[in-house]
Formats: structure tokens, C-alpha cells, sequence
């Protein structure tokens, strides 16, 4: 795909042009090539400089940071500003930003005995996160830049690791929006039972922690609080569309009451994923290991239910559901954990709705990769679409 490129200095206030145009270059996979270290690969084969990348502004757009090389024949500095203003930017979408953090990681590695043996290659980079891979002599470390919102995850993290019989990853250490990890076990075959029982796991084991999981950043998300997060969703029309805003209206008396009654069966707070999906757990010879916590919080623990089997067969998220409700059956009376369970529809597609709300507040949207701020903005209303056709029926979802 022809992609244009706005090369920066480190500065962000200088951009080279080619013969008084901007350089573009055909590249597989276009702008949001993945990994995106082939991007800096494809403009290191065609023009010998080397760049990291920046941000994704279009599908065929993409700023990049010159990191040092011969300047080919017809480039020039020109002087330039950022737009919008880096400050609305995520830091890792800055210019000067990896220079910045490696200088951090460098320091932090060489505390540890440790040290850095090539340039990082980056292996994501959303408006999320950005996510490189950096070489030791003992072998790669993994970097992961954080938004603001999601800082509490290595620290919340490190505090399940001391409760959970579960695999997490190893924090090596933590800065300022970002941290440190080994490399992820080895993938291996599936294990037999559902990821969903080991989130049940880690959840009970959790139930006496919840106070320092608070005390370490983690949000308190009680379920008592959803039904005003939700009312304010269904005014955010930059949000959600009219009917879908109507839609949530008809159904928020049924929510409130929904929250009652699941909070009366006297469920613990737990620790909750807030994002368990596939793409998050990886199978191991061990068991699951569950990872990317950005969306931790202290809450109810079906929340987790509806996503972990959103796109399951019929018999297999059966199969899934009635393993995790057995498991909490072992800890409290299994007629409250049955009527928690079907409950899990509705509330954890309110959770994820009045999350990625969030998410997408703490972004800059108007020059986000468009791609990444898109789906965003597709899963919440795809939420929101769930949870009213969920409550919409005449039958309640606890019986």
C-alpha cells in the first residue's frame, strides 16, 4: 500500500520533506502494519534511516521519528509543529518519547544487573498501549507504556501474584506509564478446563485482599454505581447513537433493580479481569495465564462472565458457565451463585459498555489511529446494544 510519512525530529517542531513534499513509500500492509517494527524495517531498506513510529493518523498515514542515518538525497528539515498539541497526545505518541523512557528503562535494567543490548522493537502501538520487545544478555525483556487510567495494573499485578495460584506475568519493575516484564511462557495445547475457572480461582482467592488491592491503585467499580454510569452513557450522544441512548432509558429501571437484587445475594468484591477475552489468557503446561490487566478493578465477580464467553459455541459457553459456577458453589450456596450467574449477561455488558466510556475519554480521539479509535467506539455500542436487548425481554434475568 502507497503510505504517506511525516518524518519528525525528536523535538516534534522539525519534519523532513522530499523535494518539498512529503516522502511516501509502498509498504505491506500499509500504515498499520503489524508488528509495526516492519514499518521502521520497510524505510530502513528503502532509504537507510532509522525511525520509530510515532502514531497512526490515517490508513494510509503514518508519523514516524527519525532516530539517526544518512539523510537521503532530497531530504530536508523543515520547521514544523505537531498538531494536535503533543500534550493531548499519549506520551508514547510523542516525538523524543522512546529516547525519554529508555533512558528510564536503562537506569532501572542496570539496578537489576542488568542491561540493554540492541534497540527495542516495538510489537504494538494503539492509542492503548505500546508494547516493545528490548534485548538482554539473559534474554528479552517486554516493555508496556500505559495510559494514565491503566497505571494500576503491575502494581495490582504483583498484588494477586501473592494470593493467586494462577499464572500472571513476572513485573520485573515499574516507572512513571510504564513496565517491565519476562517474556511470556511457552503456548502449549489447550488445557480441559475454561480460562473462566481460573478467573474463578484467582476471584475467590481475592475476596480477602480487595482493601490492599484499593490501597495499589485498583478501582472500586461496586455494583451499586453501574446504573448511574450507564445513565450517563445514555446521554453521551458523541457516544451512542439516539436510539441506542432511547434504548437505555427504557431499560435502566430494569438494570437498578437487576444490581439490587445480585448485590442482595451477598457475593463478595472481588478482583474483576474487566477484560477476559481469548486474546488476553494464554495456555500453558502449567495452566492458563491470564495477562493484560489494564482493566482491573474491585467489583463483583460475574462481571467477568459475559465477555469470557461472548464468542463461544452454544455447548461450550454451557460448558464454561456451569464449570465456573461450580466452582464458586464450593464457597457459597449454590442457589445465590446460580442467580448471580444469570444475572452475568446483562451486568458484565453494562461493565464493558460504561468502560470503554472511559476508555475513550482518556484518548485523544481526534487523532487516535483511526482503525483503533473506531473499534473502540464499534465495542461500546456494540455493548450497549447487548445489554438492552438482554433486559429487554418480559422475563427477568434472575428469575
Amino acid at each position: 500500500m502507497d503510505t504517506q510519512l511525516v518524518v519528525w525530529d525528536s523535538s516534534g517542531t522539525k519534519r523532513l520533506e522530499r523535494n518539498g513534499i512529503f516522502p511516501r513509500l509502498t509498504i505491506a500492509g500499509g500504515a498499520s502494519v503489524e508488528p509495526p517494527s516492519e514499518l521502521s524495517d520497510a524505510i530502513r531498506r528503502a532509504w537507510g534511516m532509522d525511525t520509530v513510529l510515532v502514531r497512526v493518523t490515517q490508513e494510509a498515514t503514518a508519523e514516524v521519528e527519525y532516530r539517526g542515518g544518512p539523510l537521503p538525497a532530497g531530504f530536508r528539515w523543515h520547521p514544523a509543529m505537531t498538531t494536535p498539541a503533543p500534550e493531548l497526545r499519549a506520551a508514547w505518541h510523542r516525538p523524543g518519547w522512546l529516547s525519554a523512557v529508555m533512558a528510564e528503562v536503562d537506569a532501572a535494567l542496570s539496578r537489576l544487573g542488568r542491561s540493554r543490548t540492541g534497540p527495542p522493537r516495538q510489537q504494538r502501538h494503539t492509542t492503548i498501549t505500546g508494547i516493545m520487545e528490548i534485548p538482554t544478555p539473559r534474554g528479552p525483556v517486554w516493555l508496556k507504556t500505559l495510559l494514565p487510567i491503566f497505571a494500576h495494573e503491575p502494581r495490582v499485578i504483583r498484588c494477586a501474584g501473592t494470593f493467586a495460584d494462577v499464572i500472571l506475568p513476572s513485573v520485573i519493575v515499574e516507572g512513571d506509564g510504564w513496565w517491565l516484564s519476562e517474556p511470556f511462557p511457552r503456548e502449549t495445547s489447550r488445557p480441559a478446563d475454561h480460562f473462566l475457572t481460573a478467573m474463578a480461582e484467582i476471584q475467590i482467592a481475592s475476596a480477602l485482599h480487595v482493601d490492599e488491592l484499593r490501597a495499589r491503585g485498583c478501582p472500586n467499580r461496586p455494583l451499586r454505581s453501574l446504573p448511574a454510569d450507564v445513565a450517563e452513557l445514555s446521554q453521551r450522544r458523541d457516544l451512542v447513537t439516539p436510539g441506542q441512548g432511547e434504548g437505555l432509558g427504557a431499560v435502566l429501571p430494569r438494570l437498578m433493580d437487576l444490581c439490587h437484587a445480585v448485590d442482595d445475594l451477598g457475593l463478595p468484591d472481588t478482583l474483576v479481569h474487566g477484560d477476559l477475552n481469548p486474546e488476553n489468557v494464554r495456555p500453558t503446561r502449567n495452566g492458563w495465564m491470564l495477562f493484560d490487566w489494564t482493566d482491573a478493578c474491585v467489583g463483583n465477580p460475574v462481571v467477568d462472565v459475559a465477555l469470557a464467553v461472548d464468542k463461544e459455541p452454544d455447548d461450550r459457553r454451557a460448558e464454561a458457565i456451569s464449570a465456573y459456577a461450580a466452582r464458586w458453589s464450593r464457597v457459597l450456596p449454590a442457589d445465590r451463585v446460580e442467580h448471580a450467574v444469570r444475572a452475568a449477561p446483562a451486568i458484565g455488558a453494562a461493565h464493558q459498555a460504561v468502560s470503554y466510556r472511559w476508555i475513550l475519554d482518556a484518548v485523544d480521539r481526534s487523532a487516535a489511529d483511526s482503525s483503533n479509535g473506531n473499534q473502540m467506539l464499534g465495542l461500546l455500542r456494540y455493548w450497549v446494544d447487548r445489554l438492552t436487548n438482554t433486559l429487554g425481554s418480559t422475563s427477568s434475568p434472575i428469575g
